[in-house]
């Protein structure tokens, strides 16, 4: 004897397969790389009206993974101004938190004319394992670039804090009228290949979920 598939269920074992496809191609171009939005600042720049919220300034981390150019065991770091930044502003000094030792060799790329800071004191925000500096008027950049040996994404985690808070990462922020020291907070945000990669996920799920219910109520009519 002959069966035929309901036409309900196949649209769902269809949509499944599709999510599995997604999925699929979505894991082959996700990054890995971590995007921190560095929102929370210190009193230094409270008291100049800068408070806590807009995106004074950002930072990707990346591994080898996501950049072919990076070597294999170092971390590459791009830190730049925000859309949320007075018009006019620059970044003077940059720090990151990890849970490995790290020493100046490590530290094989800079801004030129920056120097090491291990470990490098962020105002407000507390001690991170290491960070670089730049904070005279002739050396401060609206984006950097620092490469670090030794370092995974996985070795990067939030720091004991200070009284502004913790961060993974921290930067000394020169806005036109004051400076101070912003911080990411306690979490990064994942990059959009690994957002569609998660969508993919829960899509695929929730075709599931719809293909088991209407196996049920296909067995309960005969």
């Amino acid at each position: 004897m002959t069966m035929t598939m309901p036409k309900g269920l196949a649209r769902f074992g269809a949509a499944a397969a599709a999510a599995v496809l997604l999925v699929a191609a979505s894991g082959r171009e996700a990054s890995a790389a971590i995007v921190y939005n560095m929102t929370n600042v210190n009193a230094g720049l409270v008291s100049g009206g800068l408070g806590d919220g807009p995106i004074y300034a950002t930072v990707t981390a990346q591994d080898n993974s996501d950049n072919g150019s990076i070597p294999v065991g170092s971390v590459r770091f791009t830190f730049a101004v925000g859309p949320g930044a007075p018009l006019g502003s620059d970044i003077g000094e940059f720090a990151f938190n990890a849970n490995v030792a790290i020493t100046a060799a490590n530290i094989t790329s800079k801004p030129a004319g920056w120097s090491n800071g291990i470990p490098d004191m962020m105002d407000g925000f507390g001690s991170f394992t290491a960070g670089v500096i730049g904070n005279s008027n002739a050396l401060r950049v609206t984006t950097g670039v620092v490469e670090v040996s030794g370092l995974s994404l996985s070795n990067l985690v939030p720091n004991a804090g200070g009284g502004e808070g913790t961060g993974t990462v921290s930067i000394h922020f020169f806005a036109p009228t004051v400076t101070g020291y912003i911080a990411d907070g306690p979490a990064g945000v994942p990059e959009p290949g690994s957002l569609v990669l998660l969508g993919g996920l829960a899509f695929g799920l929730g075709g599931f979920s719809g293909l088991r219910r209407l196996r049920g109520r296909s067995a309960s009519a005969v």
